[in-house]
């Protein structure tokens, strides 16, 4: 892929702008868009050539059947038409068996939800779509405008209580973060590469094929990157967001608008420029020893896992020494609703 970046002022806008005004107009001109109709029958990833061989065989006794109506063909049929069944079943458990021996937690999850059959979206029945995506998006913006009302500095706070210095660990910083570096072309490559092929519409290039010419697109990406950062300025597109309203649980009533969660999907482009920041972010705190000791989210080799392992673990340990055990659990999301 040949694309042509020309001189652009450093307004960061105007650079994303003018990157996504090129690479659109590239696809345009060698691969421009064009609608197919095609009938699409994924394979299931149990269907081996064994499954398929079973298959016609029983296509081919059904119509031998069907032809003659006999019975030893009849039973023909249906004898085979067993031992097909039984030879998906087993194909099936020794697939998700192999699957869930090598994977991990959330993959776990993953492969639990496709065998629930979980995936399914449901939404709401009572509207038209045109209705019911304004209806979604006017909860879901008025809820968070009610968490940053009710986080305000006029919240009813204590006026008299004051932060006192053995209220903190004594921490030595050996180095402040005031601004963020500008990163080099190689960081911003192990950034993009280290990123999954996932995309939306609202990038200019899936992500697979801006990973196939890496080496055409990296300067003009570090360039938007760095000038993002070092200018604290995030480029205006890349504050919109595809959301999409997922049922919390599948038992919950699914026309009701609280029991849905926003999943929003933002462009490749700033996921890039959320992570140079981090990272940096993460290099300050692992250097000053500012992460938190039991922090699982946000961290490294944590996650909600081992949060819950570390609850259980002292939960365990607590009844161990004959002592009680107390678990509060807040949902500030859900506290703010409410006079707490």
């Amino acid at each position: 892929m040949n694309l042509q970046f020309g001189d652009v002022n450093h307004n960061v806008n105007d650079m994303l702008e003018h990157f996504n005004n090129v690479s659109l107009n590239v696809l345009d001109k060698y691969a421009p868009s064009a609608t197919r109709s095609r009938l699409v029958r994924p394979r299931p990833p149990w269907y081996d050539e064994q499954i398929r061989a079973e298959k016609l065989e029983q296509r081919r006794l059904e119509r031998k059947w069907m032809k003659s109506k006999q019975d030893d063909d009849r039973d023909a049929y249906r004898k085979q038409h067993v031992h097909y069944i039984k030879a998906v079943e087993a194909s099936k458990k020794q697939y998700y068996n192999e699957k869930l021996l090598g994977a991990g937690a959330k993959e776990t999850f993953q492969i639990i939800g496709v065998l629930l059959n979980q995936s399914v979206r449901i939404l709401p029945t009572l509207y038209t779509p045109d209705v019911l995506s304004n209806k979604f998006g006017h909860f879901f913006t008025e809820k968070v405008d009610n968490i940053r009302a009710s986080i305000s500095s006029d919240s009813n706070v204590d006026s008299n209580f004051c932060c006192t210095d053995d209220m903190y660990t004594d921490v030595v910083i050996q180095n402040d973060l005031v601004c963020f570096r500008k990163l080099t072309q190689k960081e911003v490559r192990n950034i993009i590469m280290g990123c999954t092929n996932k995309s939306c519409h609202l990038d200019c290039l899936p992500t697979w094929l801006l990973k196939e010419n890496i080496d055409v697109v990296l300067p003009r990406i570090t360039q938007i990157v760095n000038t993002s950062i070092t200018c604290g300025v995030f480029p205006d597109y890349l504050k919109q967001a595809i959301v999409t309203p997922v049922l919390k649980k599948i038992t919950l009533d699914w026309n009701e608008f609280k029991n849905y969660r926003p999943v929003s999907n933002i462009a490749f482009m700033g996921k890039i420029i959320e992570k140079a920041a981090i990272v940096q972010v993460n290099e300050h705190m692992q250097a000053n020893d500012l992460e938190e000791v039991y922090q699982s989210a946000y961290k490294t080799k944590h996650s909600t896992e081992t949060a819950l392992l570390k609850v259980k673990n002292d939960i365990t340990l607590a009844l161990d020494d004959d002592m009680a055990a107390f678990l509060i659990m807040l949902d500030l999301s859900a506290a703010c609703w409410h006079n707490v």
